[in-house]
């Protein structure tokens, strides 16, 4: 028996900075997993300023496939920035990201659109973190104890890829301009007293280029983002926690 598709509505969010080479097969990964869980879905890649041909392809895309939005920043604003617009532009029910590297086993996201359910976030954690370089192993270890003592949780990992309903996240004021922005919402979604369960996923492996996560500026950002969040969470009236 043909089990029938979700009524509900999944937006996918794609940054994408000079990803010329991947952006293609990673909006093909995109399209056959959530096709298969509901026709109401849309894909929102985000040009990020590229200097390839990242925005042609994306253009493209969108002019032959009703379900893809093409999104053009004229410089690079960077990753926390560019998907804080795709959550502004987003409308469907949920709200979920790709990698435009296509660095996320296909698998993996496919146990990220399935876990979803009403008024649950869902978090990622990579199981196994020995294939990553020694200094990336225990920089990731370390932050993740860090954030887990500061905000009273005990998450396994903060950075990973997720799914949420929509309107939880649009109620958020983020502020994130790296790659910390996953972090940050949250935090700041938990804090609200979401429910949320945590499950495990692998990325791929990258065909082209290097990731653009653990560089100098991300680093900083991470750790100009902490002291930021403390206010948030506990010193402002945006947070209470339920």
């Amino acid at each position: 028996m043909k089990i029938p598709k979700s009524t509900d509505g999944i937006s996918v969010i794609i940054p994408a900075y000079n990803e010329a080479p991947s952006l293609l097969e990673a909006v093909g990964v995109v399209t056959d997993i959530v096709s298969k869980e509901t026709n109401n879905y849309e894909i929102i890649i985000i040009n990020d300023g590229s200097t390839d041909d990242t925005g042609k392809i994306a253009d493209k895309l969108a002019s032959k496939y009703k379900h893809i939005i093409a999104i053009h920043h004229k410089t690079n604003i960077g990753f926390g920035k560019t998907f804080r617009d795709g959550i502004t532009i987003a409308s469907k029910k949920y709200i979920t990201g790709f990698p435009a590297d296509n660095d996320l086993l296909k698998e993996s996201f496919q146990d990220i659109i399935t876990a979803r359910k009403n008024n649950t976030l869902v978090i990622t954690y990579s199981p196994d973190m020995s294939e990553r370089e020694l200094v990336r192993q225990f920089i990731s270890a370390g932050y993740t104890k860090i954030m887990n003592i500061a905000f009273g949780l005990h998450l396994k990992y903060y950075n990973g890829y997720f799914i949420s309903p929509s309107n939880a996240i649009k109620q958020l004021t983020l502020k994130s301009e790296g790659f910390t922005l996953f972090a940050e919402i949250k935090i700041k979604l938990i804090r609200k007293g979401i429910a949320f369960i945590e499950i495990p996923y692998e990325c791929g492996l990258r065909k082209y280029g290097t990731s653009k996560a653990f560089t100098p500026k991300g680093i900083f950002q991470t750790i100009r983002f902490i002291p930021s969040i403390v206010r948030d969470i506990y010193f402002s009236h945006e947070i209470t926690q339920k």
